[in-house]
C-alpha cells in the first residue's frame, strides 16, 4: 500500500517536474491511502506557493481543479 501524503499530492496536482514519475509510481500499485486532511494539507501548500509567487493564479487554479 502506498501512502500519498500532501507533497506527494502536490507535485501531482501543480504539475511539477517530478510528477510523472510520481504518477508512474501510483500508476503501478492501485492500493492507496492518504491521511484524512490531505485535501486541506495540499490547499495550503498551494496557496503558499501561490503566496510566494512559485505559483501563478492560473496555475494555482489549475491545482485546485485538480485537487477536485
Amino acid at each position: 500500500m502506498l501512502v500519498v501524503d500532501a507533497s506527494v499530492l502536490f507535485e501531482v496536482v501543480a504539475d511539477t517536474p517530478d510528477s510523472g514519475s510520481i504518477r508512474r509510481l501510483l500508476a503501478e500499485d492501485s492500493d492507496h491511502a492518504a491521511p484524512h486532511l490531505v485535501d486541506a494539507e495540499v490547499l495550503s501548500v498551494i496557496q503558499t506557493k501561490h503566496g510566494t509567487g512559485a505559483l501563478d493564479r492560473t496555475a494555482a487554479s489549475q491545482a485546485v481543479d485538480d485537487l477536485r
